[in-house]
């Protein structure tokens, strides 16, 4: 499929130099495509970062999550970012990670319209909260975390990181600081 190969060519040409010097014309010349057949799958290369993001959580985490495992599914990712290291780690460079932060946010975004598939509901009789604060709150934690790791050259070992990330969407913030920090 065309998408996924301009999708490709983007990846392996991060790998290779910095996100910002990238051009359309760079993408289209590895493929080989024409700039109208980008621009009708893509409007700029910021648009195939997301599309390669997303797909990269679909495809490595997601499954995870969606059989109730999510500190696995938190592991899956981290595996996957490790292993994909010099992309992440290129992105996180450019405009000091804000690229790949929104990238993430809005794979996860994608995600939580298909919280059907993996969520388990629990017959709750308070008051549920905003779903956009929700998200807004988990998923710019979880992106934000992934950008400091990815900033300290992964430092933290997959398991640390998957784990501190689990308790922190696991437990409230209170009882993450008063047992963990304190």
């Amino acid at each position: 499929m065309t998408k996924d190969k301009i999708a490709d060519a983007l990846h392996s040409l991060v790998c290779k130099k910095a996100y910002a010097q990238i051009t359309i014309g760079d993408i289209t010349e590895t493929v080989p495509v024409s700039r109208r057949t980008f621009y009708n799958y893509f409007s700029d290369k910021d648009d195939v970062v997301y599309y390669i993001i997303y797909n990269q959580f679909m495809e490595n985490a997601f499954p995870v999550c969606k059989i109730g495992m999510g500190t696995k599914g938190l592991t899956a990712f981290f595996n996957y970012i490790e292993k994909d290291r010099e992309f992440y780690l290129r992105l996180s460079r450019y405009e000091k990670g804000y690229l790949l932060q929104d990238a993430l946010i809005r794979a996860y975004d994608k995600v939580t319209e298909r919280v059907q598939e993996y969520a388990h509901p629990i017959n709750n009789t308070e008051k549920r909260i905003n779903p956009d604060i929700y998200k807004t709150y988990t998923h710019a934690a979880i992106a934000a975390v992934i950008v400091y790791w990815l900033h300290t050259n992964l430092k933290m070992s997959v398991e640390e990181i998957a784990r501190d990330t689990g308790l922190m969407m696991e437990h409230a913030h209170s009882f993450v600081r008063d047992r963990y920090l304190l």
